[in-house]
């Protein structure tokens, strides 16, 4: 059985672009802006748990490809 990673978890960027420190108190504090902050965080989150559920099939799978055959005979 060979195993086969959708995508190495390194491969993973952030979607959201981390703001410019320097220019963070320039940001506009708008209810506009909050919501699009929101809806981004939202979306961030929904991709994190699609990857955290990916990886953890794939752990599964390795950790089940790993484990000892186990027999069905009784030993006697």
């Amino acid at each position: 059985m060979s195993l086969k990673l959708t995508q190495h978890p390194s491969a993973y960027s952030p979607q959201i672009p981390h703001p410019d420190w320097n220019g963070f108190e320039n940001l506009p504090d708008t209810a506009e802006s909050i919501a699009d902050s929101i809806t981004l965080l939202r979306d961030e989150n929904d991709r994190l748990r699609k990857m955290a559920a990916s990886l953890s099939v794939e752990a599964e799978n390795i950790r089940q490809s790993l484990s000892p055959t186990k027999s069905t005979a009784l030993l006697v």
